[in-house]
């Protein structure tokens, strides 16, 4: 009887051995498949940091490589969380618009692209994967467009069909209706173009740069009262967003095009419609947006209108604060007429610094300037 109880007792201690033995085994890999995500979040982390501080400090610019490297890591450690890939991809294009060596550029977009071919595998109907694969095809083909020229044309052809078939996969956002709608413009299929413009607009009434863009294709048409239309709308939407602070994200997105008063004006000018064009100029010249190329092109308005002195004064305050030299020869001429001799040589000595002045305009400049020196 002892005997027995003593092998009972030996065989419940050996299966209690088994049964810890496996559980320190199951513990383990939990341990470490539990681990592993932490390792790739704290790696993804300091990539980010490398990054940001790298892009911020020209000086250390060349750190990024580091910060490729951190990224490369989370993946590894876990290489179904797409979103490292895809922020080391992102970061990826910003470094391509500060480094200026081709070789090293190639190698980035290259890296890159090999990247998106793992995680479409993951992912493979994601739009947004076709849309910067398209992207980072551009790049390439541009960085290739002399040394490669054939294999730059078959890259172009690539990265189209990438970008159509994003817009095929989510047709509801304006994003890739927008960047399959610029391929299309691009190519010179207007009509296409239009309508895919026009559909961004459907989906999302504030989608202003679509508007924008139609603006520019009517006027390429000389569908004036079209452009017209679309500049309207699309400044509605500007003029709204650069209410925001200017911190936020949509005021910085639309700072870009805070000239639409500019342009508005422009293309009234253009239409002949100078009526119309001096109301708009008097109801807007105040906005709290509005840009110094709108006061020179008010400048030029006032020429057209025969109010040579008002023409005058907007000019000088455009020449004041501007290079431009879009109307040298013309405030050349007015100041010619109200300045004294002194005053002359200096504001014709001053524009003569320009950097931007062509060489046509400076010699006009130095003929006048002659007749005082």
């Amino acid at each position: 009887m002892n005997a027995k109880s003593k092998n009972l007792n030996f065989a419940l201690s050996l299966k209690s051995i088994i049964f810890l033995l496996i559980a320190l085994v199951a513990a383990i890999i939990t341990l470490y498949i539990c681990i592993k995500p932490v390792i790739s979040e704290l790696a993804y982390r300091k990539a980010y940091f490398i990054s940001e501080y790298s892009l911020k400090q020209k000086k250390y610019f060349s750190r990024y490589k580091y910060a490729i490297e951190e990224y490369e890591k989370a993946t590894r450690n876990y290489p179904w969380e797409t979103h490292y890939t895809v922020m080391m991809n992102k970061d990826i294009e910003r470094y391509l618009n500060v480094i200026e060596d081709p070789n090293e550029k190639l190698g980035l977009i290259n890296k890159a692209l090999s990247s998106y071919s793992v995680v479409q595998q993951l992912d493979p109907v994601n739009p947004w994967y076709f849309s910067r694969i398209s992207a980072l095809q551009n790049r390439l083909a541009f960085q290739l467009r002399d040394e490669q020229p054939q294999f730059a044309k078959e890259t172009i052809k690539k990265a189209s069909i990438n970008t159509r078939k994003a817009a095929q996969i989510d047709y509801e956002n304006p994003i890739f209706l927008e960047n399959y709608a610029n391929l299309l413009n691009f190519n010179k299929r207007y009509t296409e173009a239009l309508y895919y413009y026009k559909k961004c607009t459907q989906i999302d009434k504030n989608y202003y740069t679509a508007y924008m863009k139609m603006a520019d294709i009517y006027i390429s048409l000389k569908h004036y009262d079209l452009a017209l239309s679309a500049l309207e709308n699309a400044q509605n939407r500007i003029v709204k967003n650069l209410k925001l602070p200017k911190t936020h994200k949509i005021y910085k997105k639309s700072e870009k095009f805070k000239d639409i008063n500019y342009q508005i004006l422009k293309l009234l000018i253009k239409m002949k419609d100078l009526d119309k064009a001096l109301i708009y100029f008097n109801d807007h010249h105040k906005d709290p947006h509005t840009t110094i190329k709108f006061s020179g092109l008010g400048g030029y308005l006032f020429y057209l209108l025969d109010d040579y002195r008002k023409s005058y004064i907007l000019l000088d305050y455009f020449y004041s604060r501007s290079e431009d030299d879009i109307y040298v020869q013309l405030y050349t001429d007015l100041l010619l007429q109200v300045n004294s001799d002194d005053q002359i040589i200096e504001k014709l000595s001053r524009i003569l610094t320009f950097k931007t002045l062509s060489a046509d305009n400076k010699a006009y400049v130095l003929n006048k300037l002659s007749h005082y020196q």
